[in-house]
């Protein structure tokens, strides 16, 4: 049975595939405050965190396909920002951080493409190259 919030998600992607734009994006952003309460009860659980990402991708794309990048690039932002604030946890156990730090690839390959598509100011190109360059650094000592 699926939980709750995966039946948002799916309901989410059938309204986007009949560009049903509003009840796509009300479905998402259901689903998506469904999985931050849920992350914030269960902060270890790395299925909730890659579905919350999930969530806010989808949404980036719903707005993609709606022409409004600067929305878009907005979710694709959220996501990051958070995964980055969770990585600045002192303390965590070596899993956990394992897991931000694929998280952060998660959220920054999406933000990549989109630069390559569409124009994006320098301050946040400076941004995402240093946190690609911290995230290249974190796999040689993360094992």
């Amino acid at each position: 049975m699926m939980q709750p919030w995966q039946t948002l998600l799916v309901a989410g992607n059938n309204y986007l595939n009949q560009q049903q734009w509003h009840l796509a994006e009300n479905a998402y952003r259901a689903a998506e405050v469904m999985l931050s309460e849920s992350w914030e009860k269960d902060a270890t659980n790395e299925q909730l965190l890659n579905a919350w990402i999930t969530a806010n991708h989808n949404l980036a794309i719903l707005h993609e396909m709606q022409g409004e990048h600067k929305t878009s690039f907005q979710y694709l932002v959220l996501a990051h920002k958070r995964v980055l604030l969770l990585a600045q946890a002192r303390h965590l156990p070596k899993h956990t951080m394992t897991m931000i730090i694929e998280a952060i690839k998660t959220t920054l390959t999406p933000i990549t493409l989109f630069r390559n598509k569409y124009p994006i100011c320098d301050h946040c190109i400076t941004a995402i190259m240093e946190v690609k360059q911290l995230v290249n650094e974190s796999d040689v000592g993360i094992h």
